[in-house]
């Protein structure tokens, strides 16, 4: 019965946040209101930082920073973790796209196949998500300092639990400490 309940619990939890995340992503999304999650739902991870951009995002302990080649980088990526049964992943990659703006790559989006285009601010930062059916990921894109868009990309988007996941990854991306 105690597992019942607290089953029951938990997926009452679960359409919370999921609630929360819909009703937040055309808004504002903070670390500090999704960090209680991480306990709500037994997730531990760290944050990571980069080199080349002055950002941290925290990424879940089950997942682990893969080897990027020379071609991956001549593509951009700047970092690619993978769960262990390399079924999840969060890429993330630099787009030259030679000083176009957020506000114009924003318009440049549905030319590529992507579709729920939203405007939003993560840790007082403007960006935007975006979904690409065709490989089941949801992109979260900023602009840079430098003229470039940094495009943090997680899948698979339709996995069980992965909206809580990618919600909690989404809200941590900020500027780094």
């Amino acid at each position: 019965m105690k597992k019942l309940i607290a089953i029951l619990i938990s997926l009452c939890l679960m359409l919370a946040a999921a609630g929360a995340f819909a009703e937040t992503a055309t808004t504002e999304m903070s670390w500090e209101t999704v960090e209680p999650l991480l306990e709500t739902y037994g997730l531990e991870g760290d944050f990571e930082t980069f080199d080349e951009v002055a950002i941290q995002i925290w990424i879940p302990s089950s997942m682990t920073r893969s080897e990027l080649t020379q071609e991956d980088v001549d593509k951009g990526f700047i970092a690619h973790f993978l769960d262990e049964d390399q079924t999840a992943q969060v890429s993330v990659v630099y787009v030259d796209v030679d000083g176009t703006t957020l506000e114009e790559y924003e318009k440049m989006l549905p030319d590529y196949g992507v579709s729920d285009i939203e405007e939003l601010v993560i840790n007082d930062i403007p960006a935007l998500s975006y979904t690409v059916e065709e490989t089941d990921s949801v992109t979260i894109a900023f602009e840079t300092e430098g003229g470039y868009i940094l495009e943090i990309t997680m899948a698979p988007k339709s996995a069980e639990g992965a909206d809580i996941a990618w919600y909690i990854v989404a809200s941590s991306i900020m500027e780094e400490e």
